[in-house]
C-alpha cells in the first residue's frame, strides 16, 4: 500500500494537475466543499493507476451549474436527476456528485435526497475501499473507520449489512465480484459472498446493459479465475447466462492469453464460456444484448466447432492440403479471427499442439503476408461472361484454385481456367 505521510497522501501527481487545481479553486471557500471520492484514492492506495477522478460535494446540480458557467468552465448534466455533474477543462473531465442520501429503493433504481453529512454520503456506498474522501492538501478522510483497514487487507466489503445493500441495487451482487477480480484475493469476505447467493434472482429484474456492463469488466480482470469460479460455484453465473458454463474451457483461454502477452478478450472469453450451438447466438444477444463484433465472436465459437477437423489440418504446413486450409483461413476469416478459432479450439481441447507449440504458431501467424486475389469480376465480364450469378459463382471457384496454388496463379493463369466456359 502506498504509503501515509501523517494523514495525507504521498507521492499523489495526479493531485497537483492544472485542471483539477482550477476545479477546486471554483468550488472550495472554507476547504472542504468538494472532496476527492471512490476510485482514485482507493487506487492510489492499492498502487493502481489513477484513470477517472470523481468528487463529491455540498453544492447543488444547480449551484455546480451556476459556479461552472461563472468560471467558463464546459458542463454536462449526465446525471442531474442523481445530482452527477460532469466537467471539462483541457479535454480532462471530472464528475462532481452533490451528496446524498437514499430514501427509496427498489434494486434497480433509487430516489436520492440531497444533503451536506459527509458521513450519511459515505453510508450510502456500496463498499467501504469506495467511501475514502481526500482533500486538495492530500488529507484522507475515512468517515465510517474502516476503508483504510480493508484497503490495508485488500479486502472487499459492503458497507453495513451486505444483504441490505444488494436489496437496495442487485447489480450490487455483481459489483462485488468485480471489485473482487481487481481488488481481493481469496479468501472472499464469507458474509458478502452469502449475501449474493441469497439474492441472486433478484439479478433477474436489471436490464441486459447492466448485467452486461458488469459481466464483461470481471471477464476482462487481468486474474478473473478464482471470481468466474466463485460465481461458477455458486450458481449465479448459470443464471445470467442460462446455460452450464465451460468452465474449463474458461480456464485454458485466459491462460493461453496471458502467455501471450494479450489484452483480455472479454466476448472470445464469453464465447468460450457459454455457446454451445448456433441457439446460443440469439440467447445471449437476448440477454446481454451484445454489440455487432461481439455477437461475431459468439458464431465464431459456433463456426469453430463445426469445423474442427479443417483447422486441425491448417496447422500442419507440411502437406497442401494443410496450406490450402491455412490460406482459405487467413483470406476469408482474416488473421485476427482465424488466431481467435485457433485459441477457441485450444480452449475446447481439440488442438493437436500443447499450448507453447501454438503459441508459436499464434505468433508466426503475425507475419503472415496478406495477399489480394489477382482476379475481380469485372476480368470475367470483360472476357465475355454475362454480369450475374454465373460470374460469383465462377469468381468464388476461381479462389479457391488460387488457395489451392499457395496464392501463386497470376490473373492469366486463373483466366485460362475458364477461357473454354467464356468462349
Amino acid at each position: 500500500m502506498t504509503k501515509i505521510v501523517g494523514n495525507k497522501l504521498s507521492e499523489a501527481s495526479w493531485l497537483e494537475t492544472k485542471e483539477l487545481n482550477k476545479l477546486f479553486d471554483v468550488f472550495l471557500v472554507n476547504g472542504d466543499e468538494v472532496k476527492i471520492v471512490g476510485g482514485a484514492p482507493r487506487n492510489h492506495l492499492l498502487n493502481k493507476p489513477v484513470e477517472d477522478i470523481d468528487l463529491a460535494t455540498i453544492y447543488t446540480p444547480e449551484e455546480i451549474i451556476s459556479k461552472a458557467k461563472a468560471a467558463h468552465i464546459k458542463y454536462i448534466p449526465t446525471g442531474i436527476e442523481h445530482g452527477t455533474v460532469t466537467l471539462l477543462i483541457n479535454d480532462t473531465t471530472f464528475e462532481i456528485t452533490t451528496l446524498r442520501a437514499d430514501i427509496k429503493t427498489d434494486g434497480r433504481h433509487a430516489i436520492v435526497e440531497f444533503g451536506t453529512s459527509w458521513r450519511e454520503d459515505a453510508k450510502r456506498r456500496d463498499f467501504t475501499i469506495n467511501a475514502l474522501y481526500v482533500l486538495k492538501d492530500g488529507t484522507i478522510e475515512d468517515p465510517l473507520g474502516s476503508g483504510l483497514a480493508d484497503i490495508k487487507t485488500q479486502t472487499v466489503r459492503f458497507i453495513g449489512n451486505a444483504e441490505d445493500r444488494i436489496r437496495e441495487d442487485f447489480l450490487r451482487s455483481l459489483r462485488y465480484y468485480r471489485f473482487a477480480s481487481y481488488y481481493t484475493k481469496k479468501p472472499f469476505d464469507p458474509l458478502a459472498i452469502a449475501a449474493t447467493i441469497k439474492q441472486r434472482d433478484g439479478l433477474r429484474g436489471l436490464s441486459a446493459e447492466r448485467v452486461k456492463s458488469e459481466l464483461f469488466k470481471i471477464l476482462s480482470a487481468p486474474e478473473p479465475l478464482e471470481v468466474v469460479n466463485e460465481l461458477y460455484q455458486n450458481g449465479i453465473l448459470m443464471g445470467l447466462l442460462g446455460t452450464a458454463p465451460n468452465i474449463r474451457a474458461f480456464f485454458k483461454l485466459v491462460d493461453l492469453e496471458k502467455k501471450l502477452n494479450q489484452k483480455a478478450d472479454a466476448a472470445l472469453r464469453l464465447a468460450v464460456l457459454s455457446a454451445w450451438h448456433k441457439g446460443d447466438v440469439k440467447r445471449l444477444n437476448k440477454r446481454l444484448r451484445l454489440s455487432k463484433s461481439e455477437t461475431r465472436k459468439i458464431e465464431l465459437k459456433v463456426k469453430t466447432d463445426l469445423e474442427k477437423s479443417s483447422l486441425i489440418t491448417s496447422l500442419d504446413l507440411t502437406q497442401p492440403e494443410g496450406k490450402f486450409f491455412y490460406n482459405k483461413y487467413h483470406f476469408f476469416l482474416g488473421k485476427v479471427d482465424y488466431s481467435s478459432s485457433l485459441k477457441i479450439l485450444y480452449a475446447l481441447g481439440s488442438c493437436p499442439l500443447n499450448r507453447d507449440a501454438l503459441i508459436e504458431k499464434l505468433r508466426l501467424m503475425e507475419a503472415y503476408e496478406e495477399k489480394e486475389l489477382p482476379i475481380k469480376g469485372a476480368d470475367l465480364i470483360e472476357k465475355g461472361m454475362k454480369p450475374g450469378p454465373e460470374v460469383r459463382k465462377v469468381l468464388e471457384q476461381l479462389t479457391i484454385e488460387w488457395l489451392k496454388s499457395d496464392r501463386v496463379r497470376s490473373k492469366e493463369e486463373l483466366l485460362a481456367l475458364v477461357e473454354t466456359e467464356i468462349n
